[in-house]
Parts: structure tokens; C-alpha cells; sequence
């Protein structure tokens, strides 16, 4: 059954009334008719089944038939600060995190991050950002859409991570047979945190010295073993093992696997 994330106005009784994109994407992409149905996501609240009562050129409106609690959202609340990668691997990277569980994405601008963006172009690319977070929270049944922040600099992400009740891990390419950084390690000195950050550099990774400002500012340094890994693969590798450590993915309410919609 298509879903849809609503604010709470849209909601009034037994009735609902959807404008817009909303009605955009349920009568003309979806192509639902009178006496379809389709869910409702009030964003921290409840989820909705609604059977569609009227379609008009603008608007959807429908009745409830049915409401409950449901809750997929992970346990611990991970912010991933991570650098804006060149051609379609960002748009990846964003997509597949939030369908992990990822509670919000902070794009970074380092010292090697190929892409530059200007104030105009920030604010767009933010735009389309959140379109796909909001698409695979969708997709991948989640009760919030994870906030894509603006883009920051290495500096700025440090001093937004520093006004956070969280503690943080910085990746970091590690010689074969250095083992002070093992992830495992530092996991178990996270023990008992239901919330973290971790820092993703883009393709070329951080710097020497963006790696000692992040070690200054209380960052945990990590690596992902003697593999060289693509930003990307790293991303979303650190995202997942932060999950599965928490227990979010051995929890017997996880769905193994979901067919795209």
C-alpha cells in the first residue's frame, strides 16, 4: 500500500484532504481511484489507512478506516556528517542511509571535496536532498524523514557536532596492522549511548589536519580495516555496523529485505 507523510492539519475527524504534490503523486503518478487505499504517516504520531472518497483536478480527499501506532525508528539516533561526493554517489549515499536508519545527514565541504557549491546552488541541491530522504523514508516504511541539513564546511561540521549530546567518530584510512582505531574497539567504549555521530570524508578522505582538528575536538578515530574503500562504500558500511552494534538490525521487528516501490 502507497504511503504518504501528511502534517497533522491535513487531518480533520475521520476525513482527510490532500493538495498538491500529495494529490500529484496519488492521482496521477499512483493513478488511484475512488475506493483505493493509501497510508497516512503523521510524522511521530500515528499511521493512517485511508480510502480515497473523492479525486478532483487538485485535491485528494479520503476517509480513515483504520489508525495505529507502528514504530520503525532505530533505537539509537545516528547523525551522519558526511562530504558531498561527485556525479550520483551523494544521491546514493543519502538515500541508502536513511533507509539504515540514519536520523539526520550533514553534507560537508573538506579540504578534497571535488564538488564546490555556491549559496544558490547549496540551497537547491538541499531542495533535491530532502526530496530523496523523504522518498526512502517512504519507501523503506520510517515514522520521520530525516533532516538533510545545509551543507558546512570541516570546521563549521565540527562546531555543530560540538553542540550536540553526542559522541562522535571520524574515519580514517589505517595501515595493515594498526589496531588502535579497530571499530570494535571503540564501540565498546560507546556502550550505553543512544546517540552518536560519525564523520565521512569524500573521495580522497580528510586531510592530516582535518583529521588532528576532529581528534581535538573529541572525535573518536576509526577505521574500517586494510582495504581501501570508496566513499561511499565506507559511508554506508560505518552507518550499517553502527546499526547492527546498537542491536537495531538483529531486532526481531526488522524486515530483512523490501521490494522497491
Amino acid at each position: 500500500m502507497p504511503r504518504l507523510f501528511v502534517s497533522e492539519n491535513r487531518i480533520d475527524g475521520d476525513r482527510i484532504r490532500l493538495v498538491d504534490d500529495d494529490a500529484h503523486y496519488l492521482a496521477h503518478v499512483l493513478r488511484l481511484k475512488t475506493g483505493d487505499e493509501f497510508g497516512v504517516i503523521v510524522p511521530t504520531a500515528s499511521e493512517y489507512t485511508v480510502v480515497v472518497e473523492l479525486i478532483t483536478g487538485d485535491c485528494v480527499a479520503g476517509r480513515i478506516t483504520d489508525s495505529h501506532q507502528r514504530n520503525t525508528e532505530p533505537a539509537l539516533t545516528l547523525t551522519m556528517y558526511v562530504a558531498v561526493l561527485k556525479g550520483k554517489s551523494f544521491s546514493l549515499v543519502l538515500q541508502k542511509a536513511v533507509e539504515l536508519g540514519v536520523g539526520v545527514i550533514v553534507p560537508m565541504i573538506t579540504r578534497r571535496t571535488v564538488v564546490q557549491l555556491s549559496p544558490e546552488a547549496a540551497g537547491k541541491r538541499r531542495e533535491r536532498w530532502q526530496r530523496i530522504a523523504e522518498e526512502a523514508a517512504r519507501q523503506s516504511e520510517r515514522m520521520n524523514i530525516p533532516e538533510v541539513e545545509p551543507p558546512l564546511t570541516f570546521d563549521r561540521a565540527l562546531q555543530h557536532w560540538q553542540t550536540q549530546d553526542s559522541q562522535g567518530i571520524i574515519l580514517a584510512a589505517r595501515a595493515v596492522g594498526e589496531t588502535s582505531c579497530n571499530l570494535r574497539k571503540i564501540f565498546s567504549q560507546l556502550q550505553g549511548s543512544n546517540r552518536l555521530a560519525v564523520f565521512v570524508g569524500p573521495e580522497g578522505g580528510f586531510t592530516a589536519q582535518e583529521l588532528e582538528a576532529g581528534l581535538q575536538a573529541g572525535l573518536y578515530e576509526a577505521s574500517l580495516g586494510p582495504r581501501i574503500l570508496r566513499a561511499e562504500t565506507a559511508a554506508l558500511l560505518v552507518c550499517g555496523l553502527c546499526m547492527y552494534e546498537f542491536d537495531e538490525l538483529t531486532s526481531p521487528n526488522t524486515v530483512a529485505t523490501t521490494n522497491e516501490q
